[in-house]
């Protein structure tokens, strides 16, 4: 069982009734240590709105199909396991309406290589918990429109039930550089289909919008959208970008003609983890928690430390 705190938030917290951009946030607050035995490489997370006191987190590649639960400071770790099918690389989370009301999305939308034909969408009915699971798990397979892609960011509307997937689009061995990630839409009507294909949205153009950023602050690496449905959170490895929905939903994005601080703002953390991949609002909105892969190893980050910032002001 999961304890339920009472959290209070930061004073001053602004309501996002008026679905305004935050322009202000608070600086990233510790609330304390995943669990690294358990969650090795943390890849996505996503905040329950149904139970307090709970978030939900997953693994990079090669793992179980599992999920595990932490209270909203990191601690009293549990795994889930939803399938004993073989996962290739789940790479983000989402919570989102579903037929039998919420539900956990899991995208095993990771490729490297960019040779996968196929992907997955694992749909997992919330519950208090989660027994049975593996019964009720439901695998949705589809296909981008033009071939491959790697991605790492997907997120759930909550207002429609469809799900979007951001590329992950960069050459990291030989040119040195990222490129604009493009935008699919996954329609929630597809999801009774044997084999569905993506919809091309458009593009965002990270290494554009985030000129003054090196290779890694050009590579969407999370996201999650508003509880509201009118922002959309993209984490790279050195900062967050929150952008007005209504550049997605009511056009076809042209990234590069967006204005800075009008219809998205960069909130830097350069240098402050090594490798941020994990990005999920609070149920309010007005705030949101994030994680870096545990990679000590590799010269990364040595604990797995779980912050949240919070929204201390929006203006028009």
């Amino acid at each position: 069982m999961f304890r339920i705190l009472s959290v209070v938030f930061v004073t001053g917290l602004v309501s996002i009734a008026n679905a305004q951009l935050c322009t202000k946030w608070s600086a990233p607050q510790k609330l304390g240590l995943l669990d690294t035995k358990m969650l090795k490489e943390v890849s996505g997370l996503t905040v329950s709105k149904q139970f307090p006191d709970r978030i939900y987190h997953h693994n990079d590649s090669k793992d179980l199909g599992a999920f595990y639960i932490t209270d909203l400071l990191g601690g009293h770790t549990q795994e889930v396991l939803f399938t004993s099918e073989k996962v290739v690389d789940i790479e983000d989370v989402s919570m989102g309406p579903c037929d039998v009301g919420q539900c956990l999305f899991l995208g095993d939308i990771g490729d490297n290589k960019k040779n996968r034909k196929t992907l997955d969408l694992w749909i997992l009915p919330e519950t208090e918990t989660f027994q049975d699971i593996a019964a009720t798990a439901k695998k949705v397979t589809f296909q981008y429109p033009d071939g491959p892609h790697n991605a790492e960011s997907m997120a759930v509307h909550p207002k429609t039930g469809d799900v979007y997937i951001l590329t992950k689009e960069a050459d990291e061995e030989g040119e040195r550089r990222s490129y604009a990630g493009k935008l699919y839409r996954l329609s929630r009507s597809a999801f009774g289909l044997k084999d569905s294909t993506l919809q091309f949205v458009g593009t965002i153009d990270l290494p554009w919008l985030n000129y003054n950023y090196g290779l890694f602050g050009g590579m969407a690496t999370g996201m999650d959208i508003s509880p509201d449905g009118q922002n959309l959170l993209i984490a790279s490895y050195e900062n967050f970008m929150e952008i007005s929905m209504n550049k997605i939903m009511n056009e076809v994005p042209n990234s590069r003609s967006w204005k800075r601080n009008q219809d998205y703002r960069v909130i830097d953390l350069r240098d402050f983890l090594s490798q941020l991949e994990a990005v999920g609002y609070s149920p309010d909105g007005n705030s949101f928690y994030f994680e870096s892969e545990f990679n000590p190893e590799d010269g990364g980050d040595k604990e797995s430390p779980l912050f949240r910032m919070d929204c201390l002001e929006r203006k028009p």
